[in-house]
């Protein structure tokens, strides 16, 4: 039985609501034309969809779908996708084609998409992280926030992602049965290592005579009358006609295929393929003798090298082709493309590359070229969507740097570019523009000359609060708070305080000074803006709620209890009314309050919560998943400090074998268990193993965050603790001059942290004997340094 799917229908371009779509929704649009195009034809097997359906319903280890190549997984898995949407229109589905564009073809590419997917199916107010060792270590705790349903997650074609062997370092030991996860890849070492895992496999074999038979009769229709009954025999006789792909694919060139009397010497032409490769060969050779190589070789070159296709009308403006010819050749490659929101594209990943293959190695055929003339092509465009999505795409992969910082520094493309769903492209592109430019720099130049020439005020605020936002998105406190206090003077001259544009540059100068740790700043932004959300949108909104938990951080930062303890509590209590009592909105709520009891030594109190939140994470998400692991954290420290260190060790240990299994044994998470139990062990007077935890610990922390990172510093203060306590100052010297050096580096050499520090490996020096002269000079050198 084959599909009976609408597989014709081409997306308008624009969203439900008749704007212009987001990237996720032209992600999802691209998966599915090209899973619409894998559906063609398909040749239901009752046994595999039946093994599909059994696994989203079980709770079991993920599944692999493994085959030859061209066996038809990726038909299978659309064909079962769009069946279970269908049967299930509630449920939550995320299906990702690998190969299905020629942009997502890393894992990072997958990750984000999932986190994405996960934010809005929650309406979730969540960043999505930036760098790729944050992608792969928190998507665990996105996962998590799959609630009350499952998540079926398709993933087709592993093999094709870069970085094959390295790229399955996200994909846990342990992935929790409320996610459904099925994968589908070529045979090699990563599927043996999946197996070896115990993961279960489901093999798609080659197509039978009479499943042959079928797809034969399918595809040919009116035309089959054209053949003889040997000659189809032949054909689906064929030893490598099993091969779903090889087969279709011969039957669309035979099918057009004009000459009656010389049907035999083309289907013995077609037969004689050795290989997949040597098949596409063939068709880019017919088509160049039907169509005329130099516009074949054109076309075919610009669609590979487009990031989502192009349409029919910019495939004739960068070929100058007349309109005629360029149609009857597009005509006659209808089978090996696909169309989405009026883009073509090729249909597989096979004729991708031999497009490559022919068209794009040796001499004169750079792909850097072809890249180089689309962004020039698009360049010359005016600021549009589709400018922005292709331009700097096209000079990146060009490798042209100047040209790209070019672009992206230009206003109106940086506007096109920063907004929520498209900042992480641009901040990809300046990832890979390295160190060559400074980031702040580069933009402080641009709105400095926008503003030279720009008159409406509104817009330079508008300008300068999204740049902000992105300098603090990636990084760049030192550029922020200038052009937010910018931004800020204009948007409450022009605006008044209490308007949505003014509050949004107030939070973004909050959550500045507080990634500074300057709470003193910080937070009368922030508590203007919980106000004025209340305000206009009340207590329930989940704005306000958001804006109430930030506040109630800032207060914890700067030891303000009291009032944080207090706010704390009435956002437990508006959540418990309006999530309910075990809901994960209350959860955080209650690990908050938990927090600033134990910093007021409320270790009875604390307990109490932090139990309450282990237990209502257990019930929710089993006993072995990151949150709970994290509960058990909080719970162990606060045991420690009320001396319980029997309890807390047991909570520590767990948490430990908790993140090992679910996160593995590099996730940050792990690295902070083992600090856990270093502090324990240092509490007991076992040094040794106590420096041996930290340093476990810090390597993790290290690998992931970088040596600078706030939180690695945090954790080296652990370990020359430590060394200091053991007598060993030689050794814990280097470490408290670091510490002092790198905070006042990020935070500034005022702040209460970089002071503490500073006094600290001051104090140092004085237990080392060193003299007052010395201290002093020391510490003029260390502001000097600074």
């Amino acid at each position: 039985m084959t599909t009976d799917y609408d597989v014709g229908r081409v997306p308008d371009g624009t969203d439900e609501k008749g704007g212009v779509p987001t990237p996720l929704e032209l992600e999802r649009r691209a998966h599915e034309a090209f899973a619409a195009s894998r559906r063609r034809a398909y040749v239901e097997v009752p046994s595999y969809l039946e093994r599909l359906d059994e696994h989203v319903v079980g709770d079991g280890p993920p599944l692999i779908v493994t085959g030859d190549s061209g066996a038809g997984k990726s038909s299978l898995l659309a064909y079962w996708s769009e069946r279970y949407r269908l049967e299930n229109p509630d449920a939550f589905i995320i299906t990702y084609y690998i190969g299905a564009t020629s942009f997502g073809t890393d894992h990072l590419s997958i990750l984000r998409r999932i986190m994405v997917e996960i934010r809005e199916r929650y309406n979730l107010a969540d960043e999505i992280p930036t760098s790729a060792a944050q992608i792969e270590q928190e998507l665990p705790f996105w996962l998590a926030r799959v609630q009350q349903e499952k998540l079926v997650l398709v993933i087709d074609a592993l093999n094709q992602l870069d970085n094959y062997q390295l790229s399955t370092r996200w994909l846990s030991d342990y992935i929790q049965p409320r996610v459904r996860l099925i994968l589908s890849l070529l045979d090699g070492p990563i599927a043996d290592g999946l197996r070896e895992r115990g993961w279960p496999e489901l093999r798609v074999m080659p197509l039978t005579l009479q499943e042959r038979r079928a797809v034969v009769k399918q595809l040919m229709g009116a035309h089959a009358m054209r053949f003889s009954s040997e000659q189809l025999r032949r054909i689906s006789g064929h030893s490598t006609s099993s091969n779903p792909l090889f087969l279709r694919t011969r039957l669309e060139e035979l099918r057009r295929y004009g000459s009656y009397e010389k049907l035999n010497e083309r289907i013995d032409h077609y037969l004689a393929a050795k290989n997949l490769d040597d098949l596409f060969q063939r068709v880019l050779e017919r088509l160049e003798g039907d169509y005329g190589p130099d516009l074949v070789r054109s076309v075919l070159r610009l669609i590979w090298a487009s990031r989502r296709g192009l349409s029919e009308g910019e495939l004739q403006d960068l070929t100058g082709a007349r309109r005629e010819g360029l149609s009857q050749l597009l005509e006659a490659l209808e089978y090996h493309l696909m169309r989405r929101d009026g883009l073509l594209t090729f249909f597989h990943d096979h004729l991708r590359q031999s497009v490559r293959q022919r068209y794009l190695t040796g001499r004169g055929n750079s792909a850097e070229k072809v890249h180089l003339r689309i962004a020039k092509y698009f360049g010359s465009q005016p600021i549009s969507p589709r400018r922005a999505d292709e331009q700097p795409w096209q000079l990146q992969r060009a490798s042209t740097w100047p040209k790209l910082k070019e672009c992206i520094t230009d206003i109106s493309m940086f506007m096109a570019l920063s907004n929520e769903e498209s900042k992480y492209q641009l901040l990809g592109y300046w990832l890979s523009l390295g160190d060559r430019w400074n980031m702040g720099e580069e933009y402080a130049r641009e709105v400095k000359e926008y503003r030279r020439v720009e008159e409406e005020p509104l817009n330079i605020g508008e300008v300068l609060d999204r740049l902000g936002a992105f300098l603090i998105a990636s990084g760049r406190y030192e550029g922020a708070e200038l052009v937010l206090r910018q931004a800020l003077f204009i948007r409450r001259r022009s605006l008044g305080l209490e308007h949505a544009a003014t509050i949004e540059t107030m939070e973004n100068l909050a959550s500045l000074y507080y990634y500074k740790r300057n709470m003193d700043r910080a937070e009368p932004f922030a508590r203007k803006a919980m106000e004025v959300r209340e305000k206009q949108f009340g207590i329930e909104s989940p704005l306000t709620l958001a804006s109430m938990n930030t506040l109630g951080a800032m207060l914890y930062l700067k030891e303000e209890y009291d009032e944080a303890e207090a706010l704390f509590l009435r956002l437990i209590a508006i959540n418990e009314r309006v999530h309910g009592a075990n809901s994960q909105a209350t959860t955080q709520a209650l690990n908050n309050l938990g927090t600033i009891y134990k910093a007021k030594e409320r270790l009875d109190d604390a307990v109490l919560l932090f139990e309450r939140a282990l237990a209502i994470n257990e019930k929710a998400f089993g006993a072995e998943h990151p949150k709970v692991a994290t509960n058990l954290g909080n719970l162990g420290v606060v045991l420690k400090m009320a001396g319980k260190n029997d309890l807390a060790e047991v909570c520590y240990r767990r948490a430990l074998a908790i993140n090992r299994k679910m996160l593995g044994a590099d996730h940050p998470e792990t690295g902070k268990a083992l600090i856990n139990i270093g502090s324990l062990l240092r509490a007991q007077n076992d040094f040794d193993a106590a420096e041996i935890m930290f340093r476990e610990g810090l390597a993790i922390s290290e690998k992931v965050y970088g040596p600078e990172h706030l939180n690695v510093i945090n954790m080296q203060h652990n370990l020359a603790e430590l060394l200091a306590a053991k007598g060993d100052y030689e050794r814990a010297k280097p470490l408290y001059l670091r510490i002092a050096m790198i905070k006042a580096k990020i935070l500034g050499v005022n702040n209460p942290e970089s002071i503490r520090a500073t006094s600290r490996y001051l104090d140092l020096l004085c237990r080392m004997n060193v003299s007052k002269e010395m201290v002093e000079a020391e510490k003029k050198l260390l502001n000097q340094v600074v």
